[in-house]
This record gives C-alpha cells, structure tokens and sequence, in this order.
C-alpha cells in the first residue's frame, strides 16, 4: 500500500511545486509518471534477486533506498531533481508489487493462497484511492515538501518493521544456508538438494525473469485486464489535479 500510496499521493503537492518551480502542470505530473515507469523496471531486478539472496534482504535494501530518495525529494531545488528521485523512489519501491506474492506463496498452502493473494490485493489498490485524499489535504495545508517528507517517514516505519519483524521466507535460500552451516560445523560438503539436481544458473535466471512478464503480458487475459485497470487507476488522481 505504501507504495502504491507513493505515486498518487505526490499529486496532492502538483499545484504548490507548479508555483514553486513556475513549471508547467505536464511537466510536474511527470512526477507520477515516473514514478509508475520504475515500476515497470524494478521487478525486473527485484523478483530473481529474491531468489538468488532470499526475499527478506531485498524488502529492506529496496525500501531503505525508497525512504532515502523520497527524503531527499524534499530537498530538491529545481524539477529535473525531483522528476529523477521520484524515478529512482519508483524504482526500489517496487519490490513489494514483485515479491510479495512469492512471499505469501512461500508462507502458505495451496488452500490457505487464495485467501492470502485476495487479502494482500486490497493493499496496492487501495494505495491509489488514499494517496490524493492524504497527499491533498497535506499539499494545500504544508506543501509539497512535506507531502514527500510524509512519503518518507511511512516508508522509514515500514523499513524498520521488516527489519525487525519480518523473518525469511525463501526455502531453497534458507535451505542454502542451512547447507552453508552444516558444512562449516562439520566440515563435511552439504548441500541443498534442489542445486545438486540443478544447479542455480543466475545467467538463465534473470532471462527467464526478464521474458516471463512479456509472455504473461501477451498470453494471459486476466493479465492484460488487470494491467489496463492499474494504468487507468494511476490516471484518476492525475484529473483531480
């Protein structure tokens, strides 16, 4: 939800960045644009780095450089620096809309994931319904600034609660490790089954990783339903504006 949040929330400051910078309404609503750009690329590193590092440690990198590039938005002097953290914000901010799926799947059962995905689904969506309603009341009353400084300190929170809440989820990670240990302990060769049968190849699982969203984008209708809806979506508070 945080992220989600990110990018419609911004909207809420376009009117006092227009006066700030005396810029135009389009160039400023590339602030959202952007932001929704880095989430078409960042999946695209996040979801098979999960797999090569575990799930736990990219939720925190990705989100402390979230938290970062949207504090330091506030400091921004001109439009080019704040159009360029809004992308970078999108960018590591889209790990969540990647990875936790794989998340939910690694935690629960085939019976229990329906319930797990319908559950975790409500969050993104209801990132873009909240984002206008808090970044535009914050917007007119304190400024833009403060709409990004808002962004930061809710993605902070939510940093430090995976850090210090959120344990490990990825089974062959965490089996890799486990083989790690055994072999120091013992001074045996341990090793995971699943790399022994094949072992983990990082070339071919980043293409597999870049090829799959284009062949679920081409093949797969729902697929192609929920990507109009999410584009539409992220249109709504860029008319409210």
């Amino acid at each position: 939800m945080a992220v989600a949040l990110s990018s419609s929330a911004y909207a809420g400051g376009v009117p006092d960045l227009i006066r700030e910078f005396h810029a135009s309404r389009e160039l400023m609503i590339a602030g959202v644009s952007l932001f929704v750009v880095g989430f078409a690329f960042g999946p695209l590193m996040w979801a098979p780095m999960s797999e090569i590092y575990g799930r736990r440690i990219i939720f925190i990198i990705s989100y402390t450089f979230l938290t970062l590039w949207q504090a330091v938005t506030c400091a921004s002097q001109n439009v080019a620096t704040v159009l360029v953290f809004r992308f970078l914000a999108g960018f590591f901010g889209s790990s969540p809309l990647a990875n936790a799926g794989g998340t939910i799947s690694d935690v629960l059962d085939a019976n229990q994931r329906g319930l797990g995905m319908a559950l975790f689904a409500a969050a993104p969506f209801l990132g873009p319904s909240l984002g206008p309603i808090t970044g535009g009341f914050l917007g007119e009353a304190a400024g833009w600034r403060w709409v990004e400084g808002y962004l930061a300190i809710l993605s902070g929170v939510l940093t430090l609660m995976i850090a210090f809440f959120c344990a490990e989820t990825y089974a062959p990670y965490l089996l890799r490790q486990r083989a790690a240990k055994l072999s120091g302990l013992t001074g045996k060769v341990y090793r995971y089954r699943g790399d022994a049968k094949k072992p983990l190849d990082v070339k071919a699982l980043f293409k597999s990783s870049l090829l799959r969203p284009w062949k679920f984008l081409l093949f797969e209708p729902i697929v192609i339903i929920m990507t109009i809806y999410t584009a539409v979506s992220s249109l709504i508070p860029l008319l409210e504006v």
